[in-house]
């Protein structure tokens, strides 16, 4: 799936299934088919990701101030 940055992440599917509220009942063989290492990429990559959004979004405060304002347009830079 394209990210921002033209970053991909490639999703196992029970990660999908997670993703979408969907959970197993039981133990099931196919979550052994990633290992650990590649676990710990995908959770970096979800983290990454994470921060990049963080990193555009104005603070909280500002948020609020602007809409209580009725102010329109462009949000204003973070601080």
């Amino acid at each position: 799936m394209p990210l921002t940055g033209g970053a991909k992440i490639d999703r196992h599917p029970l990660q999908v299934l997670e993703g979408q509220g969907i959970a197993t009942r039981s133990y099931h063989p196919l979550a052994d088919v990633q290992d650990e290492h590649e676990v710990a990429d995908y959770l970096g990559d979800i983290a990454g990701v994470i921060a990049q959004c963080v990193d555009v979004m104005p603070a909280h405060d500002v948020s609020l101030a602007t809409v209580m304002a009725g102010m329109t347009g462009e949000m204003p830079a973070r601080r």
